[in-house]
């Protein structure tokens, strides 16, 4: 039911982070512990990926985050952006990375914008003003190519490093730039 992981690490003292299963899981069980949790929690990291961003289940959860539940602050995680730098944001950018990634931040903080305006709860209000900082855009498989000095016996972490090679060739050609912006990815 529960896992509790500790770090000796003075600068996390009193801090407590909970990964909940989330929303919209098969066993209803979980998602029920998700909700029980956010009462207990002072800052929640909505985390969506970036190609199917903010669903249903996801407005449903931002509308239960609100102050009178405990919840001060509301942060945005867009996960898997690596899979949306490709196509028509690389094609806009002109084949510029950080241009690419600033393009697609910028997408979605419109679409978080857009979902989070019909929403009347006095949090999600106040940080829909704040969207720019308080989107995270961020790529879990950069991780852990970056964990893996830049290459992967991972077939899925391969793949994605071939494709940002091929679309982004001159920031991902040199070891250097490689970890640089895997870096920036993750």
């Amino acid at each position: 039911r529960e896992m509790t992981i500790g770090i000796k690490n003075d600068a996390l003292k009193g801090i407590e982070v909970v990964d909940t299963p989330g929303v919209n899981d098969p066993v209803k069980s979980r998602e029920q512990r998700t909700y029980e949790r956010l009462k207990d929690c002072n800052a929640a990291f909505m985390v969506s990926p970036a190609g199917q961003f903010l669903s249903q289940q996801d407005f449903e959860l931002a509308d239960r985050l609100s102050s009178r539940e405990g919840t001060q602050e509301i942060y945005i995680v867009a996960s898997q952006a690596d899979t949306q730098l490709h196509g028509s944001i690389r094609k806009d950018a002109k084949g510029d990375f950080h241009q690419a990634l600033s393009k697609l931040h910028e997408t979605l903080v419109g679409q978080a914008y857009s979902a989070l305006s019909g929403l009347e709860n006095e949090v999600l209000t106040r940080i829909r003003g704040e969207l720019s900082e308080r989107l995270i855009v961020t790529s879990g498989i950069c991780e852990t190519l970056l964990n893996d000095g830049g290459q992967s016996e991972d077939i899925t972490a391969a793949h994605t490093l071939r494709l940002l090679q091929s679309n982004f060739g001159d920031y991902f050609t040199h070891h250097d730039d490689v970890m640089t912006n895997l870096r920036v990815l993750s």
